[in-house]
């Protein structure tokens, strides 16, 4: 078995990122200037997709959160094994950098935000440089940052220095399900033991570089998340406090009510203790963009009613519901999970098999037909899964990770719930209407027997959906 690093991680075999890899790879070919930027949330894996797209001529410089003048010595020092002319030049990133795309290199500058956090101007001379050198050249320039907020306000948004030059963009994401599932402690065998898995760790590289296969779920997550040294332990406080927020306890007010279930924006700021909403709005926008808080709507968007709430990392899910507060309580126990967060962990990873759900739900019904995927919702109830395809089909769905099998009553909600859902295909068809049911524990013979009859009845278990994202 792989040895961990010094970090606690097992390296393997670098994972999926194939059209990620071809996009970086394209640039690095191309005749002409390319302006790339890679961001995304701290461990997602961004300096090693870098890495391993780079060709061998390449200055790859990882910065450091040093004084601006060390920052530039190292850079020289990089860029020297494999252009020694840089040493000739004097110190200033518009003689280095210029330098080099005269030689149309490929430079990267990993962990880009430590330069202007240690000089303020690096933005704008980067836009000066680029405006007037580089993008005469066949050079390649490669900017790599954890720091959303650094990335977005000096790279992305409309008023930022560098706006508008980039020619690729990366925002990375957490790996899917079915790239993640050969990392957890399970067998991909075990659809249960994927999806449960799936529910805490997610598709975070670094989190499922922690992990052991050899050890069961319980006992990765008393190691790395609950035990008072773990290595995940906290990482939610962790990568607020890496991104420099000011006021977390607002933040993590926040997270901790969305994992307990609050969605809307009324029931987060009763849960959490806000005053008045515009203050909360203030504070979940900067969690959207730190990739931690989506807005959800109904998926026909055709409707006023409020968007809800929904944290896009697992672990921080996890943290916030069962780990929260708890050390010590947890301490006294010989198996914090088995004997504290077991019983009540059922209904926590229903919530996750909604969402797998919508996931799986393209890929159960691959002729390539369906358009828009999600939930939706009025007042008098809701769909776990929703589809609209192309052809006036709608798919109308409800997962339940119970010990009980769906019944005939579970399907009549659907079809009562799918049948009020307000939809105009493309070119006026006739809706299709469709019923889906995803469950744990099986159906009742009666309703398969109905699913039988009936081709718009479709049944799931949590192997077909797993299967579905995993194959």
């Amino acid at each position: 078995m792989p040895q961990p690093d010094r970090d606690g991680c097992v390296q393997r075999a670098f994972v999926d990122r194939t059209a990620e890899l071809g996009r970086l790879q394209a640039a690095y070919d191309s005749d002409d200037p390319e302006f790339v930027v890679v961001l995304g949330r701290r461990r997602v894996g961004k300096s090693a997709l870098v890495r391993e797209s780079l060709p061998e001529d390449a200055v790859y410089y990882q910065a450091t959160r040093d004084t601006a003048s060390l920052q530039l010595s190292d850079f020289r020092d990089a860029a020297s094994s494999t252009y020694p002319g840089v040493e000739r030049l004097r110190d200033d990133w518009e003689a280095v950098l210029g330098y080099l795309g005269e030689q149309d290199a490929t430079v990267v500058i990993d962990e880009w935000p430590f330069l202007v956090e240690a000089d303020e101007t690096v933005p704008s001379r980067f836009q000066r440089l680029w405006d007037t050198e580089l993008s005469e050249t066949a050079a390649t320039l490669v900017l790599v940052g954890s720091s959303i907020s650094i990335m977005t306000e000096k790279i992305t948004e409309r008023d930022a220095p560098l706006y508008g030059r980039d020619t690729v963009r990366l925002d990375l994401a957490p790996l899917s399900l079915g790239d993640a599932a050969s990392f957890y402690p399970a067998s991909t065998d075990d659809p249960t033991a994927v999806l449960e898995s799936w529910s805490v760790f997610g598709g975070t590289p670094f989190y499922l570089q922690l992990l052991d296969p050899d050890w069961s779920l319980a006992r990765n997550v008393n190691h790395h998340v609950v035990a008072e040294h773990g290595r995940l332990h906290g990482e939610p406080e962790t990568l607020l406090q890496a991104e420099g927020v000011r006021r977390p306890e607002r933040y993590t007010s926040i997270l901790r009510a969305v994992a307990d279930g609050n969605r809307t924006t009324s029931e987060i700021a009763n849960y959490a203790g806000f005053d008045d909403t515009g203050s909360l709005w203030r504070y979940a926008e900067r969690l959207k963009q730190l990739r931690l808080l989506a807005e959800d709507q109904p998926v026909t968007e055709e409707t006023t009613r409020p968007k809800r709430y929904r944290l896009q990392e697992p672990l921080f899910r996890f943290w916030f519901r069962f780990c929260y507060g708890r050390t010590e309580q947890y301490a006294a126990t010989d198996d914090p999970f088995d004997e504290l967060i077991r019983p009540a962990f059922t209904p926590y990873v229903g919530r996750a098999f909604e969402r797998v759900c919508r996931d799986a739900l393209p890929a159960l019904f691959p002729d390539g037909s369906l358009g828009r995927v999600g939930g939706w919702w009025d007042d008098d109830g809701e769909l776990d899964v929703v589809g609209l395809d192309h052809g006036g089909r709608l798919f109308g769905g409800e997962a339940k990770y119970e010990s009980e099998p769906m019944h005939q009553g579970h399907l009549e909600a659907v079809r009562r719930r799918t049948d009020r859902v307000d939809w105009t295909p493309p070119g006026d068809a006739a809706v299709d209407r469709h019923y889906c049911l995803f469950s744990r524990s099986g159906f009742t013979d009666s309703l398969r027997e109905t699913a039988a009859e009936r081709p718009s009845v479709h049944l799931f278990s949590v192997g077909d959906v797993v299967d579905a994202l995993t194959d």
